[in-house]
């Protein structure tokens, strides 16, 4: 979908900036996240605390509410809100649709409007888009898509508060949504943080056709206050899911969780896509997908649990990802870990595994021997577990000798050239993960796997040898 009444134009990449601790030591490493504001606005409406909801709602005779707005807007046109803060009285409903063609936009004209209260896209409202607000002052969701919406697009928001900041479907976990799904949703260039629950929270979905872009999604669970299900991005039930170029940072649970319903109930999820997201200082999982997908150009490191979960029951492809481990925890990586119904396979190549902490208690990656697995070009490091760096179930483990001489690997479905070596980054403990020039990863990926593009948009060589893991080196 595209923003087709408001252009965007790029304002500059914000810095971001991440902590994290490692023996006792505490670290900070800044990140940029590009942002967008819009540009040629065609205001076909308008609204000023100045105005009156008597008035037309012109430029110079706007309305003074955005609820007298939203019920009197029509097809196509576009409401723009004069700087302020607008008390809600309650929460803003948005009832009115518009059509595929002409959608109805709500928009800024200034950086500083805020709304105090939750908006709710009541259920049916389609082809709507919400840009530019600061949504704030509601105590359980501060923006609700109700049910049965389709194509809505929210951009440029910054939301925090409450039980979480979006919320998508009503009803309970495990059961049908009480007034139906969402499809055809697009969530970009925002800000959703510091809640009691989950932040981004499709619960009970299903949630179809979704795209999170450009996204940084922090504090579920207020810094660890609250702690089951205080996810950054969690989306239990959907189809065809995207979760791109996103920062997803300290959350109480896990940074990015898809489809745990869809595996329980048997459901097809589609195409489920992970790319190009950096997934920091959770307190539980870095990235846990349930029922298949493809992972690649992710840089995620220092989770309290596992960086990585892919459970049984499905297909995934991952690669050229970074996974850094700076806390201690049990395993770096797992695939099937826990016994479900339906068959399983990974194809895995280009990957970092990385460990530098002497209190991580377990093997770097473990496979279930119930997987088909399909691995090469893979670098993994832990000089504090060396013995069982790789276990194919609970019996079956190679040591870093055993990787490097590759004997032992072809038969558990691990292909030449994965080698056990220090990546040599370029500063871990301080949170950069650039590969140095020296590194065992330069030019050791394989081209058949490796994505076009890395972690930063560089292009990766066109030859036969790209880098391995979630950064290239151009030089």
């Amino acid at each position: 979908m595209t923003l087709d009444v408001a252009a965007s134009a790029a304002t500059g990449p914000s810095p971001l900036t991440v902590t994290g601790t490692s023996g006792g030591t505490t670290q900070t490493a800044t990140l940029s996240l590009q942002v967008t504001a819009p540009t040629n606005t065609s205001c076909t409406r308008y609204v000023s605390p100045n105005g009156s909801d008597q008035n037309p709602g012109s430029q110079d005779l706007p309305w003074a509410s955005l609820q007298h707005a939203a019920d009197n807007v029509q097809a196509g046109d576009v409401v723009c809100l004069a700087a302020a803060t607008y008390d809600l009285g309650g929460e803003l409903s948005l009832t009115r649709s518009g059509a595929a063609s002409q959608p109805i936009t709500f928009t800024t004209l200034a950086d500083t409007v805020t709304l105090q209260g939750p908006v709710n896209f009541a259920q049916g409202a389609s082809h709507l888009r919400l840009h530019g607000f600061t949504v704030t002052g509601f105590d359980v969701w501060g923006i609700t898509l109700s049910g049965d919406n389709q194509d809505i697009i929210l951009s440029g928001l910054n939301v925090s508060g409450g039980e979480a900041s979006l919320h998508l479907t009503v009803g309970n976990s495990g059961e049908d949504p009480q007034e139906g799904p969402v499809n055809d949703i697009t969530v970009r260039d925002s800000t959703f943080h510091d809640n009691i629950y989950t932040v981004v929270d499709c619960t009970p979905g299903p949630c179809n056709d979704v795209e999170f872009q450009r996204l940084e999604i922090y504090g579920a669970g207020l810094g660890g206050t609250a702690s089951f299900g205080s996810d950054g991005l969690a989306i239990e039930r959907g189809r065809n899911i995207l979760v791109e170029d996103c920062y997803i940072h300290d959350n109480s649970g896990d940074g990015i969780d898809l489809n745990s319903r869809d595996l329980l109930l048997g459901d097809d999820a589609g195409q489920v896509i992970v790319r190009r997201n950096r997934v920091a200082n959770n307190l539980r999982n870095g990235i846990k997908l349930w029922r298949g997908g493809e992972m690649t150009n992710n840089l995620v490191w220092n989770m309290g649990d596992t960086l990585l979960v892919l459970e049984q029951g499905s297909s995934y492809t991952v690669t050229n990802n970074t996974f850094a481990n700076l806390d201690g925890q049990n395993y770096l990586a797992t695939i099937g870990y826990d016994p479900r119904p339906g068959s399983t396979a990974a194809t895995l190549f280009n990957n970092i595994f990385y460990n530098d902490d002497p209190d991580m208690g377990g093997t770097t990656l473990f496979v279930s021997d119930a997987v088909d697995l399909t691995a090469g070009h893979n670098l993994f490091y832990n000089p504090f577990r060396q013995e069982d760096v790789i276990c194919l179930g609970e019996s079956v483990c190679f040591n870093d000798t055993q990787i490097n001489d590759g004997s032992s690997l072809p038969q558990a479905g691990f292909g030449v050239q994965n080698r056990y070596a220090d990546p040599l980054f370029v500063a871990s403990a301080s949170g950069d993960f650039h590969l140095s020039g020296t590194s065992p990863a330069r030019d050791a990926g394989n081209i058949s796997y490796a994505p076009n593009h890395d972690l930063e948009q560089s292009p990766r060589p066109i030859g036969p040898a790209p880098d391995i893991g979630a950064y290239e080196l151009n030089n």
